[in-house]
């Protein structure tokens, strides 16, 4: 939102991401009806924004917000619609380790490395499993 609203003080105090990085991909006129940045979740986005910090180096938000209709569509299971989950290009080896080390440290509930995608997967979202999982 860049309309003087309580969004904007809110993204002000984020010094690593920028609304525009969670949008969801799916903006087709009539399907999707919001771009989701004032979706996300305050607090997952400020938990984000301290493991960027403390890792260091560029995270690349591969997806945040995602609408339902584009959550089902690409299989998802319901977690990004939420706003406490993102998908973010971390490189697998050190880093990967590190960034999980980072994500602990921040409370993330859930951390999903997939053997054959190029993202992380990280959520708050409560009532699923806990933990690092290896897909």
């Amino acid at each position: 939102m860049t309309n003087g609203g309580i969004m904007d003080d809110f993204w002000e105090g984020i010094k690593w991401f920028k609304p525009e990085e969670f949008m969801c991909k799916h903006l087709m006129p009539g399907v999707c009806e919001h771009k989701g940045e004032d979706m996300m979740s305050h607090e997952f986005v400020r938990r984000l924004d301290f493991i960027r910090e403390e890792f260091g180096k560029p995270l690349i938000v591969t997806s945040g917000f995602r609408c339902e209709k584009y959550d089902r569509s690409i299989g998802g299971k319901g977690n990004h619609p939420k706003g406490d989950a993102g998908d973010l290009l971390v490189a697998k080896g050190e880093d990967m380790y590190l960034f999980i080390d980072i994500c602990h440290r921040a409370k993330i509930a859930r951390i999903m490395v997939y053997k054959s995608k190029p993202h992380i997967h990280i959520d708050m979202i409560v009532n699923k499993p806990e933990g690092l999982f290896v897909l």
